[in-house]
Formats: structure tokens, sequence, C-alpha cells
């Protein structure tokens, strides 16, 4: 049996933040065995954290959760040691999150388009890869679907 290559996770660029509370995001940008990946982390008081990976649906489950361990370890350190090299902001940190969250999302997924669909097209546009959203009562497609071009007559507008 062969013996397999180990993994190995670069980061290009860390970009870490706290708040006045205390409470720390942090952006990602780096490398799986040279396979790009983005992410955006949310750390509370040591208490609580997510990270959120983009461009990496492609690796293994075992390989993001070795990215999200490298970068926690990395974003810890860095609050200990190196407190020179975090940037403090005005706005709380989780809303700080999910501003890059939603950046993020948009880059690698698509932005939300907010669809009008008759009750009878229902079948057709989750059939094209729209999907329910109960928050808005609306059909809801991302831009970059496959199929984008065939939704241009629901079309109400983008979701912010």
């Amino acid at each position: 049996m062969a013996n397999k290559a180990p993994t190995a996770i670069e980061f290009e660029k860390l970009n870490v933040f706290v708040d006045r509370k205390q409470n720390i995001v942090a952006y990602v940008y780096g490398y799986l065995n040279k396979n790009p990946f983005e992410g955006v982390a949310y750390f509370e008081s040591g208490l609580y954290s997510t990270i959120d990976l983009f461009g990496a649906s492609k690796f293994k489950s075992a390989d993001n959760r070795m990215i999200k361990m490298k970068l926690k370890r990395a974003v810890l350190t860095m609050d200990s040691q190196n407190r020179n090299l975090i940037t403090r902001i005005d706005e709380a940190a989780i809303m700080y999150h999910s501003k890059l969250y939603k950046e993020l999302d948009a880059k690698h997924n698509g932005y939300p388009i907010a669809l009008n669909v008759p009750e009878g097209e229902s079948a057709l546009v989750q059939e094209l890869g729209a999907i329910w959203n109960p928050v808005i009562k609306r059909w809801v497609v991302l831009s970059k679907n496959p199929n984008i071009e065939k939704f241009d007559k629901w079309v109400v507008g983008v979701i912010y």
C-alpha cells in the first residue's frame, strides 16, 4: 500500500480584527494541497467560534476540519502573542463577520435574486434550481445558477 502524501495547508493571507468586547473576526486566504480557499471566522471571548470556508467544498470533511483547526490555532496564537498584528474595529465583531460572510458567499455561490412566480409554475422554477425563501415568501435563485438565463421572466430583483 502506497503512503498517502501529507496534507499541506498554507495561509497566504490572515487578517484578524477585534472589537471592544474582545471578540475576534478573522479572514483567511490559503491553499490546501495547492487548491485555494477563503474563510471567515468568529470567536466570542474564547467561548464560541464559527468558521466558514468557501471554495473548499471539493475537499474532504477531514481536510475541512484540519483547515479549521489550524486557523483557530493561528488566530488564538496571534491573539495571545502578537496583539500588535490585530486590527481594532469599532463595530461589533459579529456584524463584521456577517458582512464578510455575505461578501464571500456572494463571490463563491452567487448573490440571491428574488423571483415572482405564479403558483402554477412553482414546480418548474424548483426543477431549474430555485429555492423557496419562507422569510420573504418568494422563490429565490443564486446568480451563479447554471440555468440563470431561464429565470428572466420571473426576476424581481437582487436581495441584499
